[in-house]
């Protein structure tokens, strides 16, 4: 027995450890590491140039850390000459992991020493290298690249990192975008001692390395929508708004005349895709787009000049907002860049959703008379706002602008999205099934709007109230439903359904309860009354609401040779004729199942008689065999005894 359990022991481990492997081949890996050039110079001339090297520069395998990409990667390509990451959803961020081993190590092994320097490659930096610097820039066409994100001295700053140091945009991930991460540092090492009179000096060895990783990523849940024959324009030359030349948080609100930096030109425009129909809000006058099943709501946006030289003028050009806010949305100071754009949602509920601020999006996130897509949206109210700053040379001196003149912009504007739908979806309460028009259930129900929030519901409850004439019609309550409202009271329910926005209706009746009256009343679509007059007249209600009428025989008189008829009564309802198919496929169904059932039973008899006989048979046999078996031991005892 022990040996047993032993056997079995080791089958269940294996088996356990089978499908712990299987698993394991199954589950995603929730991130993908990017594998970079690393580039490393002896020469203290060296700058980190990535693209072309000053003095002596090798190229080596080595890298302080691990660079990652977290989200679902779902395939990889090459674009012009790089990694290309398509990624499903917008849910994407990038870790740079790495240990001490550097900044702590001893002076005989390479370690970490600061570096004063505030350049890498062309690019001018905030703050000192220090023990190590990585900058993220960002760029549309892979030929023009943004700083986004600086981290100065941050192998000291923290010693240790497994945490995320950027979030990808949803504008990044829609259109498409080119990422270069650079790291930079410099190494030391000690390889000796020298002596200048007394005193001892180390004799050390140091380096600079930098390391590149590029990249492309988009995300193919959210493509542009280049082919829409559907496209608003939403914002034209007079819908821009200057809000002064003070640092006001862009909420003023100044005429706009002919000496205006901005008079008589447009920087762009914003435009609405992907919808089915247009309308106006008969309350607010804004504009509603309406959507159905498969349209995905996309605002864009169109850069029609060129942020350096504004209408073609040198010293007119969008400037850099380095302490940014806008109070209409309450958003924090922050460096704006050049250009913010900020959507404000507001849901159903009326409740305001935290803007979404996108920071330098003139630069970094729009190309000259390309269509950026700026987001997809789905049934709410939307307000957006880009903020911006022109800056105006129009004095110069030797070269050097005197007395610019810098004014704050906004283009400002909202529109609504709504389902262009008009449809409810009862759901029975317990086991989840569709209820359609003139159903039946006893369980009771609960409505399903399918997210269109804006609809406008009345339901409609009626009960059978007896009276001296019998049963009558009595409404209980006429109110508002919502998304989820559930309703299990026996009763009759009229579900009326208003899309303010087309003027479509629908209509939905619904029955709970067990009384075959209101069933029938519900299935065949005949009035109390006229169910009353039928079972006056010998009609029988069955329980799913189905109406038997009685068979009446006549016989022909003696003077009519005609042969004897049988005449059903004529009803006249909405659903008879489907009724008696219905019964009679019913019937046929049944009558099949029947005689299948009496011959499989038939059929299990016999075999079970057959089975019976053969034990019994080979019973017998044994039976036989054992007493043959007891003779002739008594035989034999009885020969031994003589």
């Amino acid at each position: 027995m022990k040996a047993f359990f032993n056997r079995l022991l080791i089958i269940v481990c294996s088996l356990l450890l089978v499908i712990n492997s299987l698993s394991f081949i199954k589950a995603e890996s929730p991130y993908t590491e990017v594998k970079g050039t690393i580039y490393e110079s002896n020469d203290s001339k060296f700058k980190y140039n990535y693209d072309s090297f000053d003095g002596e520069c090798s190229v080596i395998s080595t890298s302080v850390g691990s660079f990652r990409i977290n989200g679902n990667v779902v395939d990889v390509s090459s674009k012009d000459g790089i990694a290309s990451y398509a990624v499903n959803g917008s849910d994407l961020s990038f870790t740079y992991s790495y240990g001490d081993s550097l900044l702590n190590a001893k002076k005989g092994s390479w370690h970490l020493i600061e570096d004063t320097n505030k350049k890498i490659g062309d690019i001018d930096l905030q703050s000192k290298i220090g023990k190590g610097t990585l900058v993220l820039l960002t760029s549309k066409d892979g030929t023009k690249w943004i700083v986004e994100k600086e981290i100065p001295n941050m192998f000291e700053t923290n010693p240790i990192n497994t945490e995320k140091f950027y979030d990808c945009s949803q504008i990044q991930l829609t259109n498409g975008t080119y990422y270069r991460i650079l790291i930079a540092y410099e190494l030391e090492i000690k390889i000796g001692e020298t002596k200048v009179g007394f005193v001892k000096f180390d004799k050390t060895d140091s380096k600079k390395v930098v390391e590149v990783y590029e990249f492309y990523v988009h995300d193919i849940s959210t493509g542009k929508n280049g082919d829409n024959t559907t496209e608003y324009r939403l914002t034209n030359i007079d819908d821009k708004i200057n809000t002064g030349t003070k640092d006001n948080g862009y909420s003023g609100n100044e005429i706009i005349t002919d000496s205006d930096p901005h008079y008589g030109w447009e920087l762009g425009a914003f435009y609405i895709s992907d919808y089915t129909s247009v309308v106006k809000d008969p309350e607010s006058e804004s504009l509603v787009f309406l959507k159905n099943v498969g349209d995905e709501v996309t605002l864009s946006f169109t850069l029609f000049q060129n942020i350096d030289e504004l209408n073609g003028k040198e010293s007119l050009y969008i400037n850099k907002d380095s302490d940014g806010k806008d109070l209409q949305y309450e958003t924090i100071k922050q460096n704006f860049g050049r250009g913010t754009l900020i959507i404000q949602f507001t849901d159903y509920q009326n409740i305001k959703h935290e803007p979404m601020v996108y920071t330098n999006f003139l630069e970094a996130n729009a190309s000259t008379n390309a269509n950026t897509v700026v987001s997809l949206f789905e049934e709410g109210d939307y307000e957006v706002s880009l903020d911006y700053e022109i800056k105006h040379d129009k004095t110069k001196i030797i070269g050097i602008s005197v007395f610019p003149e810098i004014n704050h912009y906004k283009i400002h504007f909202t529109f609504k999205v709504r389902n262009g739908n008009c449809m409810v979806y009862p759901f029975d309460s317990i086991n989840g099934s569709e209820l359609t028009n003139s159903s039946h259930t006893l369980n009771g129900f609960y409505l399903d709007l399918t997210k269109s929030r804006y609809l406008e519901i009345t339901i409609k409850k009626e009960i059978m109230k007896n009276s001296a004439d019998g049963l009558i019609e009595d409404t209980r309550f006429i109110k508002p439903a919502k998304d989820g409202s559930s309703y299990t009271d026996d009763g009759i329910y009229t579900i009326e359904v208003t899309n303010k926005y087309t003027g479509a209706k629908t209509y939905k009746k619904i029955y709970v309860g067990d009384n075959p009256m209101l069933t029938a009343y519900m299935y065949t679509g005949l009035s109390i009354a006229e169910l009353k007059q039928l079972i006056e007249k010998g009609a029988e209600i069955k329980e799913d609401g189905t109406i038997i009428m009685p068979v009446v025989q006549e016989t022909t008189d003696g003077n009519n040779d005609t042969p004897s008829e049988i005449v059903i009564e004529n009803v006249e309802t909405k659903q008879t004729s489907s009724v008696i198919i219905g019964t009679i496929v019913a019937i046929g169904v049944i009558v099949v199942c029947y005689v299948v059932s009496v011959v499989i039973k038939k059929k299990n008899e016999e075999k079970r008689r057959i089975m019976l006989e053969e034990k019994k048979s080979k019973a017998e046999q044994e039976l036989i065999s054992l007493n043959e078996y007891v003779a002739l031991e008594d035989k034999s005892h009885d020969e031994k005894n003589s």
